[in-house]
């Protein structure tokens, strides 16, 4: 068939007006992901770990057209310029997931989605470099990944990568970010990007502005990401590019939600997912239920939890169900619906353990406040990280059970952890039960919880000695007077009624019987506050339920020992007491009489703050006064009663020298009231 003259000049008009149809939206493409980028986006790190990305003109060519443009046109001209398009969205991608539907996040869904090198889907016979590629994005091993795509984009292999295998490899950094909050993990994917714009690689699929995305959002520059949306949803980098539910949950995953009002923009999100008949998937539930305990929203939780579940999640999908379950589990404990959040652990021990049991590094599987736990990519669908996603469930469960008082839950559900996972407490978890009995001056429970402490090998810190060491001596407030002083008189009636003797109070006007003269070594303002009357036996109670003095000293004796300090050896460097251990222990001497014991940790304590402030006082004469004034009076005391006068001397001219406060009354004093 032969074509007119005219037909073939129609032909490459329309043709030419194509070109520059697609050359118009590649310059704005590459105009946006620009600004994106920086200013100094052309000096950008593309050398990042050990990159060879040079700024050398492409020796790449172009790549095929069924890599990463179609030329559905029949123009060869229309492939980079479409190309540029799509890069200047491609920053702000958060939320990572596969353009297929599966869940590039939950790292469980993302092996359909790679391609096996060795099943005959890539072109050709792929090198051994793009083979360990994909090897490393079967793993989530990131500098697997990095150190193998640097090598394969430094050779011919590059010009067979397909625009699904480059946004892989853009997606494991971005989950890096995720799951590490790893700044460098961002640096390699704008490093990624720029070399597709020096290339004039133009994404065709959704999932590269999905990843585009999450890099804006990453990186706090929210205005971009919307403008992005904005740009799928209009259909303006084609018809394959629309918004879908990763799309959604790239917004959801900021690292930088600080205010209501942001909360409220995510609500609106949702609310218009909703409207579009896109189901929110876990990631995007587990967000908000965060964000919703941040900022203290239980009405949004209550919604959130009522309306959502977790059973659409396969069993042997272990690691993702753990995160959203747990996050679930920590709503309700947040609400103090314990029963229901017990329900929510229950669900997660019918799940799969996984089969890997790599070890996750001790560093990042501390708790927080908020449950918050950062697991390595690598290790993100581990035996470690399932358990460890437990362990941060009945974490918040035990806090809620302590908030609540009610302290025999909280140990049944640690015995209940213990049973079911292999992973022992944290600090955090002691340390909530530490808290609560060391208010309540519980002496046996913090004894056991510190044999518990070196059964399960962590180390006790100097806070919780601390903790440990002035639970036994500090004098109670009100409230816990009060209790105690209940208790001491009931424990007196029983032990009376035990031995047959008539335990009736005595008046409160005889002598001996009112409590400011009764309660030896308590403050005066604490005396007035009970109107219960006590007996001479209900005193020696009273005073044996406050003070523990040989309990606070075999305490510190373990912390010397723990930090392999000799008891005599003052000068020593390998402990530097702070005031507060410092106060009790000279309170638990100067109780048991042992006066030059008393003077050595006031002296081994001056020694060090002398070492520490040799030019001026120490900072615990401003921060703790009234400690200060203590324990300057409880050494004058002691020296006094040990009779070494050169002490005493010594202990005037240091309360001159660092300008100590002390009452008059309290430095002539015979009788300190320790």
């Amino acid at each position: 068939m032969r074509l007119g003259a005219g037909s073939v000049f129609g032909f490459l008009q329309k043709s030419t007006i194509r070109q520059q149809r697609a050359l118009c939206r590649a310059r704005t493409h590459v105009l946006a992901v620009r600004e994106s980028l920086g200013a100094d986006s052309r000096k950008h790190i593309v050398n990042i770990a050990g990159s060879k990305y040079t700024h050398r003109p492409s020796t790449i060519g172009a790549h095929s057209r069924s890599q990463f443009s179609t030329d559905r046109d029949g123009d060869s001209g229309k492939e980079g310029k479409e190309d540029k398009d799509h890069i200047e969205d491609k920053e702000g991608s958060e939320t990572g997931e596969p353009h297929d539907g599966t869940n590039k996040e939950d790292t469980e869904h993302m092996e359909s989605a790679i391609p096996d090198p060795l099943s005959g889907r890539l072109a050709g016979s792929p090198s051994p470099q793009r083979i360990e590629m994909f090897r490393g994005i079967r793993a989530q091993d990131p500098e697997r990944v990095w150190n193998a795509f640097n090598e394969v984009a430094n050779t011919s292999e590059w010009d067979r990568l397909t625009e699904e295998e480059i946004t892989q490899v853009i997606h494991v950094f971005n989950n890096q970010f995720s799951y590490e909050r790893s700044k460098q993990a961002l640096d390699r994917v704008k490093s990624i990007f720029y070399i597709c714009i020096q290339r004039h690689y133009v994404f065709q699929k959704a999932w590269g502005y999905n990843e585009m995305l999450r890099l804006n959002i990453s990186e706090g520059r929210r205005e971009l990401a919307y403008k992005l949306k904005a740009g799928m949803e209009s259909g303006k980098y084609g018809a394959d590019v629309t918004v879908d539910v990763h799309t959604y949950a790239a917004f959801f995953n900021d690292p930088y939600i600080s205010s209501r009002k942001e909360l409220a923009q995510l609500i609106d999100l949702y609310d218009e997912m909703n409207s579009r008949n896109i189901k929110p998937d876990t990631r995007i539930q587990k967000a908000l239920l965060l964000y919703a305990r941040q900022f203290d929203e239980k009405r949004l939780l209550t919604t959130l939890l009522d309306s959502t579940s977790t059973e659409d999640i396969p069993y042997s999908s272990s690691t993702l169900a753990a995160r959203s379950i747990s996050a679930r589990t920590k709503a309700y404990a947040y609400m103090h619906k314990p029963k229901l959040a017990q329900e929510e652990l229950n669900k997660l021990l019918s799940y799969q353990i996984p089969k890997d049991t790599r070890h996750i590094p001790p560093i990042h599987v501390s708790g927080s406040d908020l449950g918050l736990v950062q697991i390595p990519l690598s290790h993100s669908r581990t035996r470690d990280a399932f358990f460890v996603y437990l362990r941060s469930a009945y974490e918040a469960l035990i806090r809620t059970h302590l908030t609540r008082r009610n302290p025999h839950f909280a140990r049944d559900t640690m015995d209940d952890m213990r049973r079911t996972s292999y992973l022992p407490p944290t600090l955090v978890i002691y340390e909530l039960f530490i808290r609560f009995h060391a208010k309540r001056k519980d002496i046996r429970q913090l004894r056991e919880l510190y044999e518990m402490m070196q059964q399960d090998g962590l180390r006790v810190s100097e806070h919780f000695y601390t903790k440990f060491i002035t639970a036994c001596m500090f004098t109670p407030k009100e409230r816990l007077f009060e209790h105690l002083k209940g208790k001491a008189v009931k424990i007196s009636q029983n032990a009376g009624e035990r031995k047959g003797i008539d335990q009736d109070p005595a008046p409160a006007n005889e002598p001996g019987v009112d409590g400011a003269e009764i309660r030896t070594g308590l403050d005066v303002k604490k005396a007035e506050v009970s109107e219960i009357a006590l007996d001479k036996r209900a005193e020696e109670e009273l005073d044996r339920l406050i003070f523990h003095p040989n309990e606070c000293i075999q305490f510190f004796e373990d912390m010397l020992a723990d930090y392999g300090v000799s008891a005599s050896a003052i000068h020593d460097k390998g402990y530097i007491p702070n005031i507060n251990i410092t106060n009790s222990v000279m309170r638990a001497y100067l109780r048991r009489e042992r006066y030059a014991l008393a003077l050595r940790e006031f002296i081994r304590y001056c020694y060090h703050q002398k070492q520490l402030y040799p030019m001026s006082r120490p900072l615990d004469v401003e921060r703790s006064p009234r400690t200060i004034s203590v324990v300057f009076g409880m050494a004058l005391e002691a020296a006094r009663l040990h009779k070494d006068t050169k002490s005493e001397q010594r202990i005037y001219t240091t309360i001159r020298e660092w300008g100590v406060r002390i009452p008059e009354t309290r430095m002539r004093a015979r009788n300190f009231k320790y």
